[in-house]
């Protein structure tokens, strides 16, 4: 088939995907490969190639998967603390999404009286600085 026939986005798609196989277990190639999916494709094309991709698996290895990947964007909120209030933020936030721990810790500073802002930055810094 003519490179006419391919646009750019495509072609870097391609580009990225056979550079990715070739580097194998290279776990950063891998999260560049899903970094140029999503900037690349569109949600239709992404969905689809899931979707082929889901049929060339058999069923325990795609739930293996949805295990690794799905679990951790659906943490949802945190639960009732019960014994130890940092072990159960700690074992909360090992589960949550990035963004959603983000707006957690936004929504939580926010919350905080001024001075325990301030002691908080503080620590972070005194922290950033070891």
């Amino acid at each position: 088939m003519s490179s006419e026939f391919y646009n750019d986005r495509h072609l870097r798609v391609r580009e990225m995907l056979g550079h990715t196989l070739t580097l194998g277990d290279d776990l950063e190639s891998w999260d560049g490969l899903s970094l140029v999916l999503l900037v690349r494709l569109n949600t239709r094309e992404r969905k689809l190639l899931l979707a082929t991709v889901l049929d060339a698996m058999d069923l325990d290895d795609i739930l293996d998967v949805l295990e690794c990947r799905v679990t951790p964007r659906i943490a949802g909120a945190p639960l009732p603390v019960f014994d130890q209030a940092k072990d159960d933020a700690a074992w909360w936030a090992g589960f949550a999404s990035m963004p959603v721990v983000r707006a957690m810790l936004a929504t939580c500073f926010n919350h905080l009286p001024m001075r325990e802002q301030r002691e908080f930055l503080d620590a972070a810094i005194r922290r950033l600085a070891a």
